[in-house]
């Protein structure tokens, strides 16, 4: 396994997302170089750590949101895609303290959705199958919103 988490105590539980919506347990999983939601039950206090590949990503630890099944934070296995991603949406003030993101950032989750139906054409079923993961967009830039 290319991921590990460092928690203060031990955290059962741990559940990883693919953009397929297919759910693991931490411990059955096999990072590869897409995006995935990781959902720690508990809070983002309870994390010192995340490592892909035996590097950290501390400093973007940050980014999660908080819900009502724990800490929900999106990680790639391709390190250079996500440090992009992240640079490229969250100003490095806001990841330095953890506050909530929702009030400065909109985060646009994209899943890969899969389309039944012959009428349908082929390019319409693979645009909508290639989900992206997560972006944020900053709430005062209306220029850059996706709608």
């Amino acid at each position: 396994m290319s991921l590990e988490i460092k928690t203060k105590d031990t955290i059962p539980g741990i559940k990883i997302t693919n953009l397929d919506k297919d759910t693991v347990d931490y411990e059955q999983f096999d990072l590869q170089d897409r995006w995935y939601k990781v959902t720690i039950p508990g809070t983002r206090y309870s994390i010192t750590d995340v490592l892909i590949h035996n590097e950290s990503i501390k400093h973007c630890i940050n980014s999660g949101t908080m819900t009502e099944h724990g800490y929900e934070l999106w990680i790639h296995g391709d390190l250079s895609k996500y440090f992009s991603r992240i640079a490229e949406c969250i100003a490095q003030d806001d990841l330095l303290r953890f506050k909530d993101l929702s009030k400065k950032y909109l985060l646009c989750e994209s899943w890969n959705e899969y389309i039944e139906g012959d009428f349908i054409p082929k390019s319409v079923r693979d645009f909508f199958a290639n989900g992206e993961g997560p972006h944020w967009y900053h709430r005062s830039d209306k220029n850059s919103l996706p709608y």
